[in-house]
């Protein structure tokens, strides 16, 4: 089993590389929590995940990726722009302008 080990807050910490997960969505990488759910990698994680395991993962810069918004649904480029940028979007809109204000928001 391979395990990652980083600093957060000053204290050393390790994760098991089988409880990582990438989404498809956005690409961006989570953590099989103990319950079964998933959690997003805090940006240590992500970092140590990188620098560890390399190519391994193929892991892009958190933030950094922008997805194919027209393969979305609506209701997952609302979910993008809160997740990346904290930006409620109207679902009630045409999906092209969704599209056009999530690809704004990544340009910025």
């Amino acid at each position: 089993m391979t395990v990652i080990t980083y600093r957060i807050n000053g204290r050393a910490a390790s994760l098991e590389a089988n409880r990582l997960y990438r989404r498809i969505i956005d690409d961006s990488l989570m953590v099989k929590i103990d319950n079964g759910c998933l959690r997003h990698a805090s940006p240590e994680e992500a970092m140590a995940v990188a620098t560890q395991l390399g190519d391994m993962v193929a892991f892009a810069a958190v933030g950094k990726t922008t997805p194919d918004f027209a393969a979305m649904t609506k209701t997952e480029i609302e979910f993008w722009a809160k997740e990346r940028h904290g930006v409620n979007l109207d679902r009630r809109r045409k999906k092209e302008t969704l599209i056009e204000e999530a690809r704004a928001l990544a340009a910025a």
